[in-house]
């Protein structure tokens, strides 16, 4: 199993011992709602706006496919979470603003997520840019976390570099 798809599922589970969504005991008569509503809160949270009606509909076909017989409604909000967690809008960070205006690009450790002395961001700003028919595409590298790391959670020492996230 790759990371990301580690890391996919270690989401999942995050998301559904949570539960989004707000449906602690799911049944077969209200399972769909149940669904329609993770969608909708896990969905803004990840993409970080409000889901539009038609990826509504797209992610209910796939919630669907998963919950057919034999799947059930967590394997139906797993295949929901995974579709989610690889979209465009949850992996890519779009911001828009007049040219000058500042990106925030945030960073972590690239081994596991959760290494709280990686957590950063990078200010991007182009005084003239972008202009008509132009993108600013932005990559932030770093070779190292935060001089002074923030207090508690996860070292890079104790990171098991094994499922993205610790």
């Amino acid at each position: 199993m790759t990371a990301s798809l580690r890391f996919g599922s270690a989401l999942s589970v995050i998301a559904l011992a949570t539960m989004v969504g707000g449906c602690a005991s799911p049944t077969a008569t209200n399972a769909e709602s149940c669904a329609t509503g993770y969608i909708n809160e896990f969905g803004a949270k990840a993409f970080r706006r409000p889901v539009a009606p038609s990826e509504v509909t797209d992610l209910m076909a796939v919630y669907r496919i998963g919950a057919a017989s034999p799947g059930t409604y967590a394997e139906g909000i797993d295949l929901v979470t995974r579709a989610i967690l690889q979209a465009p809008g949850f992996l890519y960070l779009t911001a828009l603003g007049a040219p000058g205006s500042t990106i925030d690009v945030p960073l972590h450790f690239k081994d596991a997520a959760f290494v709280r002395t990686h957590f950063d961001a990078m200010e991007v700003r182009l005084g003239d840019a972008p202009r008509a028919n132009e993108i600013l595409v932005a990559l932030v590298v770093t070779d190292g976390g935060r001089p002074h790391a923030r207090v508690g959670g996860l070292t890079v020492t104790d990171a098991k570099k094994e499922d993205g996230l610790r």
